[in-house]
């Protein structure tokens, strides 16, 4: 496997990062909820590039699911921000996008590990 560096979902799952950040800094807390989404964002990105590094697809799978996981985070968090006042539906609908491509091709990734 190439360096996860080069990985195209890796490179979309740091946009994520970004943005999340972004929209985290100017959130009136929540109950915590912008230090929590920022970390589901950064979960995303670090479990890519922690399953980039291992030796066999299924360790590797097992990070992707993992960031998987962290992405469905970030949706609802998301939801909630937006629901709670806390970012514009703009905002929200933007970030909830890139965070669905990610998502997108965590799937694809983990369905080729999985081809035979």
């Amino acid at each position: 496997m190439s360096c996860f560096e080069d990985l195209r979902v890796w490179q979309q799952a740091r946009v994520v990062v970004r943005e999340v950040g972004a929209i985290a800094e100017g959130m009136r807390d929540q109950a915590g909820l912008g230090s929590q989404i920022r970390r589901a964002a950064i979960s995303i990105a670090s479990n890519i590039a922690e399953g980039a590094g291992r030796r066999h697809d299924r360790e590797r799978r097992r990070f992707l699911d993992i960031a998987r996981a962290s992405a469905d985070e970030v949706r609802a968090q998301l939801m909630l921000a937006c629901d709670a006042g806390c970012i514009g539906q703009a905002e929200y609908e933007r970030t909830h996008a890139q965070v669905v491509i990610v998502g997108k091709m965590l799937t694809r990734f983990i369905q080729h590990l999985d081809e035979p």
